[in-house]
């Protein structure tokens, strides 16, 4: 069970409110979820393994997280067929062609490998996997969309027969959207919701067949023995050496990715060099990182923020 915290001294109600929790943990120590897979071999090792000993979470710290589950339940609420036959007209549908062709939040298990891979989508449609993700407007502009492929892919490998297409939605709700940004920058979301197509991974069995047998091999190895985790894993930003020229540190003059180049300018040039290391920013979100040493190793080099 997760231990938390109100460092923050958040109103007891809202703290109450923060910290429920209604997903439906399985009992079942073979299975993993769809989401979980996506994680890092060696995070999702010691959060089995250590299931009780995992680090505690401020209740101020879990805001996205549970009005990301709002919005959820919001939707499947709205979903259920007594609303869609009351509501799909208002909209010029009909509601038995909606119902006809619609599913919401069906959790579906295969085994593989002595695992029980389990997924539930948000909603399929005509054949089509959807999923809604509550998030910031950079995952949108920045492209990113690779753990959102592998997740609907493996909601299709799950569910061959209900998910045909070769492509799913993403139905984004940016929790940061400004009005005033869509109208100054042209990539920027023109709306609070927006929904980007993606082609699915039809490989995406051998990923999964390599990932648990990856994770099976681990269970033999000690704890100071496991991987590490990858700089792409850890959501690495790579450290930058800024340039100024002059006494100013409003704005350096410009930015290298190597001291080497940063240093030359100084020597033709004059002015000062600062260092910006780079953080492993993905660190900071595992729920073992109390037990992990490459954690303990990467805050003390400095590259884990507060």
């Amino acid at each position: 069970m997760m231990k938390f915290t109100n460092n923050k001294n958040i109103p007891l109600p809202i703290a109450i409110w923060l910290a429920t929790n209604n997903y439906e943990y399985d009992t079942d120590d073979r299975v993993i979820s769809a989401t979980t897979l996506l994680k890092p071999l060696k995070a999702i090792h010691l959060a089995r393994k250590y299931r009780e000993n995992q680090k505690e979470v401020d209740v101020a710290d879990l805001s996205n997280l549970v009005m990301g589950s709002s919005i959820h339940a919001g939707i499947e609420e709205a979903l259920e067929p007594s609303n869609i036959k009351n509501v799909a007209e208002l909209l010029g549908y009909n509601p038995d062609k909606v119902l006809e062709h619609l599913v919401v939040e069906k959790r579906t298990k295969k085994e593989i490998n002595g695992y029980v891979i389990s997924g539930q989508f948000d909603m399929v449609y005509k054949g089509t996997v959807c999923d809604v993700k509550s998030t910031s407007t950079w995952k949108y502009i920045l492209g990113d969309g690779d753990d959102y492929i592998k997740q609907m892919s493996i909601y299709k490998w799950l569910n061959p027969e209900l998910i045909t297409s070769n492509s799913g939605w993403i139905f984004y709700i940016f929790t940061d959207w400004s009005k005033a940004e869509s109208r100054r920058k042209s990539d920027y979301p023109q709306d609070r919701i927006q929904s980007k197509e993606y082609i699915l991974d039809n490989s995406i069995e051998e990923y999964i067949n390599k990932k648990t047998l990856a994770l099976r091999a681990l269970e033999s190895i000690e704890d100071d023995k496991l991987p590490d985790c990858t700089p792409e894993e850890r959501w690495e930003k790579k450290s930058v050496w800024k340039y100024y020229k002059g006494a100013s540190r409003d704005r350096s003059t410009k930015n290298y990715d190597n001291p080497k180049e940063a240093y030359d300018a100084v020597a033709k040039g004059g002015g000062t060099v600062v260092e910006v290391k780079g953080e492993s920013t993905g660190c900071k979100y595992c729920s073992v990182q109390n037990l992990c040493k490459q954690y303990t190793e990467l805050k003390m080099l400095g590259m884990i923020g507060d």
